[in-house]
């Protein structure tokens, strides 16, 4: 995260991603998120962990350091994807089950410090933006600590988008990791961007399902899915604002987009690349109970 203070004294050529501002920590209960009950029922749609047969272990840094919407949208996410990989037959070494767990308790840990987990976050590189994006966030979840289930809303994201003060560049950022358009300049990223976008357009229903919207959005799912549908019709593209817009609304009102995209790119895109690792433990429990 870039402190505002600081930006004067930076060049900003050398800013690879200005970070909405975080939230100030405030601590909650401890307690180890069990969901063994009712297997295979899926129910992100409704903003709940996919249920399972075994417990994913939270220490205390991740129960008091990373919203619980926030963990149980990237458990989510974890386990769809070994799910996925599992079908495909892929066979886990060791070495890559390991690098794994890092890469996801990093990004994580850095999506607390680019966005506090506010799907919705909007900042150019000036940080214009990035205070209207905590304040909202906090008026929206009224009374709640950062590590409480803290959702953003669609009239935030409406206002965030709308500002009139953002300058709308190729490196404008948005979301959970504050991608920006300029990530589809990478074929690999846009193949990402493209198998979300087509399952969007065709199925906004599957596509909520998938994007995890509704861990970190308090709206209605019908509401959400309009959303969902409408992000996936248009044309997004990295030089004109039309085209910078519906990146925008594509990887807020998809997380899971985000995440993923923020999974592909090297820790030195992110003003918050020297963010301490969360939820570690987290996610090796996962790849235990889906793999074994």
């Amino acid at each position: 995260m870039i402190k505002l203070s600081n930006l004067k004294s930076k060049s900003l050529t050398h800013i690879l991603s200005v970070s909405c501002l975080s939230l100030s920590a405030f601590a909650m209960h401890s307690f180890v998120f069990s969901d063994a009950s009712e297997p295979n029922m899926l129910e992100s749609s409704k903003g709940r962990l996919p249920s399972s047969t075994y417990q994913i272990i939270e220490n205390e840094s991740c129960r008091t350091k990373v919203p619980f919407s926030l963990r149980q949208f990237s458990y989510d996410y974890l386990k769809r994807s070994l799910q996925n990989s599992k079908r495909n037959k892929k066979v886990w070494t060791t070495k890559e089950i390991d690098s794994a767990v890092a890469r996801y308790s990093k990004v994580v840990a850095m999506a607390v410090g680019e966005s506090s987990g506010n799907a919705a976050c909007v900042a150019d590189m000036g940080a214009r933006g990035s205070g209207d994006s905590v304040k909202g966030f906090f008026r929206a979840n009224p009374k709640k600590g950062v590590a409480s289930n803290l959702k953003t809303t669609l009239a935030l994201r409406e206002t965030l988008l709308g500002l009139e003060k953002v300058r709308w560049t190729h490196q404008t950022n948005f979301g959970l990791l504050q991608m920006s358009p300029d990530r589809l300049n990478s074929e690999n990223n846009r193949k990402i961007y493209a198998r979300y976008k087509t399952i969007a357009s065709q199925s906004p229903m599957t596509a909520m399902d998938l994007c995890g919207t509704a861990f970190l959005y308090q709206d209605a799912p019908n509401i959400l899915r309009g959303e969902i549908e409408e992000a996936g019709l248009c044309k997004e593209g990295t030089k004109s604002k039309a085209g910078q817009l519906c990146f925008a609304k594509m990887v807020t009102i998809c997380p899971a987009l985000n995440f993923e995209l923020a999974l592909s790119a090297p820790a030195a895109y992110f003003a918050t690349k020297n963010k301490t690792p969360r939820c570690a433990s987290s996610y090796r429990s996962i790849f235990s109970g889906e793999l074994r």
